[in-house]
């Protein structure tokens, strides 16, 4: 009887030190993740409610990841990164990076945006813009025209709205309403020769800088 009883205890302890493992305890106790701090950059453009990330909440700092924010990513595609820092025991900051969009394209009825890398996304109702130029049509032609914007140094910043014709060609509406009408081709040097003359007093008069026929300007 002695001996079935010694079997007993040796079984109980068995059990207990094969499903007993410290280090895994230690870990979930005192690494357990209970505060997430959310980094909001004020020019993410993205509200992002602090609820999507409150499934990490519990979980062991020491095994989180950026692996584990893929479903966040998928979900708000104007996400480019999102990067996590681990403050021990238990705090963990995410930094949330949006990818830089160019502007807002009104695209057959449908508003979209594109993006630096020439992506386009669809726009939701989340998303948060302020100052973004609207880009009526040309969504294929359009990153062409940016590129060009870019390596002439012009002042994109200045400019409110583009419209693009089926002719492919551009106007461009600036902050102070003026428009500069763009021939179809060789538009690099109209271009340059509005960023020229455009703040010379004698040209403040005028609105429009109509560049379509060669070779000239016309004044409005």
């Amino acid at each position: 009887m002695r001996i079935k009883k010694n079997y007993l205890i040796f079984f109980l302890i068995f059990i207990i030190f094969s499903t007993y493992s410290p280090k895994k305890s230690f870990e979930y106790d005192f690494f357990s993740i209970d505060e997430i701090i959310l980094l909001k950059n004020e020019s993410n453009n993205l509200n992002i409610l602090d609820s999507e990330f409150k499934f990490i909440k519990g979980k062991s700092i020491i095994t989180i990841s950026q692996a584990d924010f893929k479903n966040i990513i998928e979900k708000y595609p104007l996400i480019k990164e999102i990067k996590i820092k681990k403050v021990y025991p238990n705090k963990i900051k995410v930094n949330i990076e949006i990818k830089k969009i160019l502007g807002i394209l009104l695209d057959k009825k449908e508003k979209k945006l594109i993006t630096s890398d020439n992506e386009i996304l669809y726009f939701k109702k989340k998303y948060m813009f302020k100052n973004l130029p609207y880009i009526y049509g040309g969504a294929q032609n359009f990153y062409e025209l940016y590129r060009l914007l870019k390596e002439i140094k012009f002042p994109i910043h200045e400019i409110k709205t583009y419209y693009y014709f089926d002719i492919n060609r551009w106007d461009l509406k600036l902050q102070n309403d003026k428009i500069i009408k763009l021939p179809n081709e060789n538009i690099k040097k109209s271009l340059l020769n509005f960023m020229e003359n455009y703040e010379l007093s004698t040209f403040g008069k005028f609105k429009i800088f109509d560049y379509r026929i060669k070779d000239e300007l016309i004044l409005k």
